[in-house]
C-alpha cells in the first residue's frame, strides 16, 4: 500500500504539476506537447507491478521521449542560428514571417535576452526531464519483480475475508462520495470564475445535478456518463484558452470581438514586436488567471470520479455485512449522504455504504458465542481489529461529516447571504 501511495503521488501530483508549469511558463508548440501529455495523464493507470511494464510505463517513457525531443530541438536550433552569421539573421526582423513561425513552434534566438525570459523559455525542458526521469526510476524501483520465483507464483490471489472486503468497499465508497462533493464544487467554481457560454454549461450542469441530488436521486452511473460527456467541452475549452495566448490567435480573433467575449477568451499575455520573446502579462482580473487552472482541475476530477463510479464494485450480492452467522434479510435502505463510520452500540449494527451513495444498515442481535468457539490467534481472531477504521478513513469521514453539516444548513446560510446582499446593494431597510 505504501508503494502504491508513493507512485500515486508521483504520477498524479508531481508529474501533472510539472506539466502545468511547462504550459504556464510559455505558450508555443513545444509546450503544447506538454499540454497533451497533461490531458492524457488521468487516463493512465497508477504504476504497479503489472502496469509499469504496460500502459503506465509506456506513458512515462513517452514523457521522457518528448521532453528530450524538445530539448534537442532547442539545442539544434541554436546551432543552426550560429551556422548562418551573424547570429539570428535567418529569423530577422522581429515579427517577420520566418520569426513568427519559429516562435510559434517554440524556437527563438537567445542573444540579448532578459535573464528571466531565458529561464522562462528554457526551464520547462530542464524541469520536465528531471521530474519525468525521477518518476519513472522510482516507480520502476518500487514495482520491480524481485526474483524469478515471484513470476512463477500463481496469478490468483487467495480469497479475502468478508471483513476485508467490507473494509475495502467502505474506503472505496468514502473516496467516491468525497469525489462527488469535489466534482460539484469544481463545476460551480469553473462556472462562475469567468462567465461565458462554456462556463454557463458547467454552471447549468451544476445546478441540474444539485437539484437532482436534492430530490433524493442517486448520483450513480448516469452521473458518471455525464462527467464523461463534460470532458469534451472542458478539453476544448482548455486547448482554446491555451492557443489564444499566441499572437496569431489574438490577431485572428481580437479580445474585444463578440465571439472572444462570448467564449470567455482572455489574452493573459500579449506580444510586443520590439522584443517578441518577452511575454507581457495583461492587467486582467485575478479570476481570468485562475480560470484555466480551475478547468484543468475540473478535467482531472471528472476523469477520476467517472472512473470510480463506472468501476464501482457490485454490492447486490454482498451489500450487507454479516455479524456472526446472522444476516438481516430486510435491511433499511437509506437514500442520502450518510456518514460511513459509526460507533458500534451494545446492539450489533452492520452498516455498509456502496459507492453510489446508498447506505445499508442492519440491526442484528448479538450472538452469544461460547468461549471454546472463539477462534485462535492466526485463525481470524484479529478480524474485529482489522475491521476497525484507519486514520485515513476517519479523516475522510470527518470531512464528509463537515460537508454534510454545510449541506444540511445551506438553506439557512443561503437566506443569510440573500439578506446581506439585499441590504448591501439595495438598502431596502432604509
Amino acid at each position: 500500500m505504501g508503494r502504491f501511495f508513493i507512485c500515486l503521488c508521483l504520477q498524479r501530483i508531481l508529474l501533472p504539476i510539472s506539466l502545468v508549469l511547462g504550459c504556464v511558463l510559455r505558450q508555443n508548440g513545444l509546450s503544447f506537447i506538454y499540454l497533451l501529455l497533461l490531458l492524457y495523464n488521468p487516463i493512465v493507470p497508477v504504476a504497479t507491478v503489472t502496469t509499469i511494464t504496460g500502459h503506465a510505463g509506456r506513458y512515462l517513457k513517452a514523457v521522457i521521449f518528448f521532453t528530450v525531443v524538445n530539448a534537442v530541438a532547442q539545442f539544434a536550433f541554436q546551432i543552426v542560428l550560429l551556422s548562418y552569421p551573424p547570429y539570428g539573421s535567418i529569423v530577422s526582423p522581429n515579427c517577420g514571417q520566418m520569426e513568427r513561425w519559429f516562435r510559434y513552434g517554440g524556437l527563438v534566438r537567445l542573444d540579448m535576452i532578459d535573464p528571466l525570459d531565458a529561464v522562462r523559455i528554457l526551464a520547462p525542458e530542464v524541469v520536465m526531464l528531471a521530474v519525468s526521469i525521477l518518476v519513472l526510476v522510482v516507480c520502476r524501483a518500487l514495482n520491480h519483480r524481485r526474483s524469478d520465483d515471484d513470476q512463477l507464483r500463481p496469478v490468483i490471489s487467495p480469497p479475502t475475508s468478508d471483513a476485508e472486503q467490507i473494509t475495502q468497499r467502505r474506503k472505496y465508497s468514502m473516496l467516491t462520495i468525497l469525489g462527488k462533493y469535489i466534482v460539484l464544487a469544481s463545476l460551480c467554481l469553473a462556472g462562475i470564475l469567468r462567465p461565458s457560454v462554456l462556463s454557463g454549461v458547467y454552471f447549468l450542469v451544476f445546478l441540474g445535478t444539485m437539484t437532482s441530488w436534492a430530490l433524493n436521486r442517486d448520483l450513480a452511473k448516469g452521473f458518471a456518463v455525464l462527467c464523461r460527456l463534460l470532458l469534451l467541452p472542458v478539453t476544448a475549452h482548455i486547448i482554446t484558452i491555451y492557443l489564444y495566448q499566441m499572437q496569431w490567435f489574438q490577431e485572428l480573433l481580437p479580445r474585444n470581438a463578440p465571439i472572444a467575449r462570448y467564449l470567455g477568451l482572455t489574452a493573459l499575455q500579449t506580444t510586443n514586436c520590439h522584443d517578441p520573446r518577452s511575454g507581457h502579462i495583461s492587467d486582467e482580473e485575478w479570476a481570468s488567471f485562475v480560470s484555466p487552472l480551475a478547468l484543468v482541475w475540473l478535467y482531472f476530477m471528472l476523469w477520476y470520479e467517472s472512473n470510480m463510479l463506472i468501476n464501482a464494485p457490485n454490492t447486490n450480492d454482498s451489500g450487507v455485512e454479516l455479524t456472526g452467522s446472522i444476516q438481516q434479510e430486510d435491511p433499511q435502505l437509506i437514500r442520502g449522504r450518510e456518514s460511513v463510520y459509526r460507533k458500534h452500540s451494545s446492539r450489533a449494527r452492520s452498516l455498509f455504504q456502496d459507492s453510489l451513495g446508498s447506505v445499508t444498515i442492519a440491526d442484528v442481535a448479538e450472538e452469544n458465542i461460547k468461549l471454546e468457539n472463539v477462534p485462535e490467534e492466526g485463525d481470524g481472531g484479529e478480524l474485529e481489529d482489522d475491521n476497525q477504521p484507519g486514520l485515513l478513513e476517519i479523516l475522510l469521514n470527518g470531512f464528509i461529516a463537515i460537508t454534510q453539516l454545510i449541506a444540511q444548513s445551506s438553506y439557512i446560510g443561503t437566506n443569510i447571504i440573500m439578506m446581506a446582499w439585499s441590504i448591501t446593494y439595495h438598502s431596502w431597510l432604509t
